[in-house]
């Protein structure tokens, strides 16, 4: 008998790309599943809704960009996928309950969240000293904006009995602490823990959890950034 978790095939998906799960073995874990993805116009979130959508997931596409969010979500639809576009400022409450009540409205469900928006920052304490908003951005996208979004829609998961929630985090927060990165790791590990906290009450009412531990990834949010 498979005692992996239900979300296991995603989440290998998301580690290791098209060399990780073959595509037939997703297409049966996410076929005709509804799939939030936050952060989802650039970098590992948009490569994550294409393969979704490719592999038969009605895909929802959701960051603050929308004249991006189009380009992805007309890319997929023009290889025969399903995706739709939803702006949304993650760091702004009363948007993600727009949101979660928009995209209910819309798909009645949402079968997997896969929450992988975030802000990135590398920058000494002694240059922070003025920046306490450097803390208050990271926590906002990272941690408070995470949460919230699963709060609005742990309501309708619990109720079906069903929902995976996959975390797209860093490697970062389970190795030994690195300086220049304390923002942005302490708001990553606060959701991270959150989430392992909360799985124990949800598991009970079929709602698992996942997180992926992502190592360096060369993308938009990390180009700037010197190493």
């Amino acid at each position: 008998m498979d005692k992996r978790p239900p979300g296991w095939p995603l989440l290998v998906a998301l580690i290791n790309g098209r060399s990780g799960v073959p595509d037939a073995r997703l297409r049966a874990a996410v076929r005709d599943k509804v799939v939030l993805v936050t952060g989802s116009s650039y970098g590992i979130g948009e490569a994550t809704a294409r393969r979704l959508a490719a592999a038969g997931a009605v895909v929802l596409l959701v960051a603050r960009t929308a004249e991006q969010l189009d380009v992805v979500a007309s890319g997929i639809r023009a290889s025969g996928g399903q995706a739709f576009s939803y702006p949304t400022n993650l760091s702004d409450p009363a948007a993600i309950e727009q949101l979660v009540a928009d995209v209910l409205r819309d798909h009645g469900r949402v079968d997997v969240l896969v929450s992988n928006a975030g802000k990135s920052i590398r920058r000494s304490i002694a240059d922070s000293y003025q920046r306490f908003h450097d803390i208050e951005r990271t926590n906002s996208v990272n941690y408070l904006g995470p949460a919230k979004l699963v709060l609005e829609l742990l309501p309708s998961m619990r109720e079906r009995g069903a929902g995976h929630i996959v975390n797209v985090s860093t490697a970062g927060v389970r190795t030994p602490p690195m300086a220049r990165w304390s923002a942005y790791l302490a708001s990553k590990s606060a959701f991270d823990v959150w989430l392992r906290c909360i799985s124990q009450e949800l598991r009970h009412d079929g709602v698992t959890t996942s997180t992926v531990y992502m190592g360096l990834v060369h993308t938009r949010m990390s180009e700037p950034t010197r190493y």
